[in-house]
Parts: structure tokens; C-alpha cells; sequence
């Protein structure tokens, strides 16, 4: 009587004839190990993508924002109005990738100190015109 095999007896025999693909290794995705094939080149891309900051600004609390490329989302976080605040502040979009520019609001009031700060850093600071 024939009994179909387990799928792990399935993968150890295909491991067995040298088959290194996705059904042998019980992987859900296909290998990247490309020692066994010939002629194929695989090529990953990862170029850091700019980020944008967005600032609100308030007397004691300035609250930042990074955005992906495409405006997404990337996180929130929470800085004192203070010198080293705005020095933290100045160095938590980095940790997403290159910044490209920063909106701060109320660059003639609470926010005029940060967007001095970013400016001198070297970083583009955009404000409402």
C-alpha cells in the first residue's frame, strides 16, 4: 500500500539530491543562495530614501514628524524647546535616512530658535510663507 509522503520527508529527500529551492529547505520564500546557479546574478538595491521633517512648534515642547519620499508616515517623537532639544531633535530624523528638508512652524515665534539651529546645521528649513 502506497502512503503519500509527510512534507518533511518530502523535504529531506529533495535535500538528499542536492535541492536546495524553497520546497527542499521549507522556507516560504525562494533562496537568495545563488552558489548553485549558474550564470544568475542577483542585485540588491537598498539606497537610502530622504526623509522630511515636520515640526510643531509650542513655547515649552516641539513635536516632530519624518516623512518617507511619498509622505508616509515614518514616526513621532516628542522634543524639549531648548538647546539640546533641538540639538536631539536635529539628529532623530537621521536614524530614517538622509534628510531632505524640514517644515517648522512658526518660524517667526516658538519656532524661530529651531529653524536658526537646523539652518546653521546646514539643513533646509521650509516654513509657511
Amino acid at each position: 500500500m502506497w502512503h503519500r509522503p509527510s512534507p518533511l520527508m518530502r523535504r529531506i529527500a529533495l535535500r538528499q539530491q542536492g535541492d536546495h529551492t524553497a520546497a527542499a529547505t521549507g522556507r516560504l520564500a525562494p533562496s537568495l543562495d545563488t552558489s548553485q546557479a549558474e550564470g544568475m546574478t542577483v542585485t540588491i538595491v537598498d539606497a537610502p530614501r530622504p526623509v522630511t521633517g515636520g515640526v510643531d512648534t509650542h513655547l515649552d515642547l516641539n513635536v516632530a514628524a519624518a516623512l518617507d519620499p511619498v509622505g508616509g508616515l515614518l514616526a513621532v517623537a516628542e522634543f524639549p524647546a531648548t538647546a539640546a532639544g533641538h540639538r536631539r531633535l536635529l539628529g532623530w530624523p537621521t536614524g530614517f535616512g538622509p534628510v531632505a528638508r524640514v517644515g517648522v512652524e512658526g518660524t517667526g515665534s516658538y519656532g524661530a530658535g529651531l529653524a536658526r539651529h537646523l539652518r546653521a546645521a546646514g539643513v533646509e528649513v521650509a516654513g509657511p510663507p
